[in-house]
């Protein structure tokens, strides 16, 4: 005898609750820096269910470590948080190493982006960093 439990399917989209189908869906090249970023070992997408936004992919560090702090993503404006948040990352090159990712809102512009979190958590040139982090909008 076999058994095989299968959810119910949602019935809403976007911030119904339970949605598998996001409101919205940015891609590498709609969010990335191009000057400072390339895109990494497998895509790197922003997706907005309802209030929580989710960022996961990965991306290639193309500036210095001297360089100091850099703009990464820009976040458009129906992902833009009431306030800041740090998203957690990890940094692959010659070995893994934890990097803090921060969602800058600057409230004046209404604008939004993901930077480094200080100078000293800025990886190496040419290091791939992968993100799977989710924030809330409020």
């Amino acid at each position: 005898m076999s058994f095989t439990y299968l959810p119910p399917k949602p019935t809403t989209s976007g911030g119904g609750g339970g949605s598998l189908t996001p409101d919205a869906v940015y891609e590498f090249e709609d969010i990335a820096n191009a000057a400072v970023i390339t895109k990494g070992l497998g895509p790197l997408r922003l997706e907005r269910f309802g209030d929580l936004v989710h960022l996961s992919g990965s991306f290639t560090v193309n500036v210095d470590k001297a360089s100091g702090v850099e703009r990464f993503l820009t976040i458009p404006e129906d992902c833009m948080p009431s306030e800041g948040r740090l998203l957690p990352s990890i940094a692959f090159k010659d070995y893994a190493q934890g990097v803090v990712l921060n969602v800058r809102v600057d409230t004046t512009n209404q604008r939004c982006w993901v930077e480094n979190w200080g100078s000293k958590s800025l990886p190496v040139f040419g290091a791939v960093v992968t993100v799977d982090a989710s924030y809330r909008l409020t």
